[in-house]
């Protein structure tokens, strides 16, 4: 595999067998600019976003700005993904496991 040292690599799949799951992986940021949050609101369930933690020719970075509409930060449970780790999203919760390298 080749590594493109401008890209992270970020996928998100729902295996047939568990459909009520989803599974986010994070990957490597070879810029340090980008990472992956996860979080959960009572109610309403799992979701993951991507945002940039650092912002692009000298404007403020939009962190969070996709779940916004959806989590209160100070309220609800979130996590800013480690680099190589996987979420297993679900309804009521979710979880993080660091893959090994």
């Amino acid at each position: 595999m080749l590594q493109n040292p401008k890209n992270q690599f970020l996928f998100a799949f729902i295996c047939l067998k568990e459909p009520s799951k989803i599974y986010v992986v994070s990957g490597r940021d070879y810029e340090g600019k980008r990472r992956v949050v996860v979080a959960y609101k009572g109610g309403f369930g799992s979701v993951f976003a991507s945002y940039r933690d650092k912002g692009i020719d000298k404007l403020e970075p939009r962190k969070f700005e996709a779940l916004k509409a959806y989590i209160n930060f100070e309220d609800d449970k979130f996590e800013i993904l480690d680099y190589d780790t996987v979420a297993i999203l679900t309804k009521s919760s979710y979880r993080c496991l660091k893959l090994n390298a």
